[in-house]
């Protein structure tokens, strides 16, 4: 099921990298994105792999449109 969240990216941390157990490179990138007016919530998301490109050319203060999933 895709849900999707709008807000303010408030805050993108730099990209971390890796190498798992097996010898594979990996790579994630996190970010907080900001939503209310009078109160203030905030989301954390957590890109991996190749999506950590989609952040490169959104600043912070931008108003962004997350689309994710949720499985169970």
């Amino acid at each position: 099921m895709a849900l999707e969240q709008s807000g303010v990216l408030f805050k993108k941390y730099p990209i971390v990298t890796g190498t798992s157990a097996n010898g594979n490179s990996w790579e994630k990138q996190d970010f907080i994105v900001e939503q209310g007016d009078k109160y203030k919530n905030y989301i954390k998301f957590t890109l991996f792999g190749e999506k950590t490109g989609l952040l490169t050319r959104i600043d912070e203060g931008e108003t962004v449109k997350v689309e994710f999933y949720l499985g169970s």
